[in-house]
Formats: C-alpha cells, structure tokens, sequence
C-alpha cells in the first residue's frame, strides 16, 4: 500500500506544480484507482473556497493533502485549482507582453514623427 500513497503525493506534487491539469489528473486517478482498488482514495469532507484563487490557497490545499485529505473528489479540486492559477498567471503575462509591445510601438512611432 506504500507505493499506492507514494504515486498519489507524486500525483498532488505534479498538481501543485501544474505539470498536471485537471484532466490529466482525472486519467491518473482512474489509473490508480484499476491498479489499487477503487477504495484507495478515502472519503474527505472539505469546504471549497470561492473564486479567485491564489497560489498561497494552493498551498493551503497540499498541505491538508498531507494531513490526511486524500479523495478523489478532493485531489480534482486541487487540480481545478491549479488550472484556474495556472490561466490567471499565463493572463497576466500576456497582458504584460501585450503592453509591452504597445508602449514600444508608440514609442517608436514617438520617434519617427
């Protein structure tokens, strides 16, 4: 039963790093589950945060993973939280690039007028 707990922390690890996303996580999950019986996730009752989330709720959520909150229902949460960081940071960085082309171009167009 080790090596069962080990492949779902590397599972919440790759979540939290978001080398995994939701339905990634989901295929994992059913693999496991047909590897180790479908009773290999515990039953966790958990309160969801409302939107928006941060990396420090992230956080919040490995961290209870450790202490004990392991289910399926809960481990999808976690990876519908990483998703939902993971598009607000690529936002943020497209938004920043995308001003970043503008002030160049006006810049420019500064310049050659």
């Amino acid at each position: 039963m080790n090596e069962s707990y080990t492949e779902i922390y590397t599972l919440v690890n790759d979540i939290v790093d978001h080398k995994v996303n939701l339905e990634e996580a989901a295929k994992r999950i059913e693999m496991l589950k047909s590897q180790y019986g479908d009773d290999i996730f515990p039953g966790y009752i958990f309160e969801k945060e409302p939107k928006p989330w941060r990396k420090s709720y992230l956080k919040e959520l490995k961290e209870m993973h450790i202490s004990g909150a392991c289910s399926e229902e809960y481990i999808l949460y976690m990876a519908e939280v990483s998703d939902e960081i993971y598009a607000q940071k690529m936002r943020m960085i497209i938004g920043i690039a995308v001003t970043a082309v503008i002030i160049v171009l006006l810049v420019m167009l500064i310049i050659l007028l």
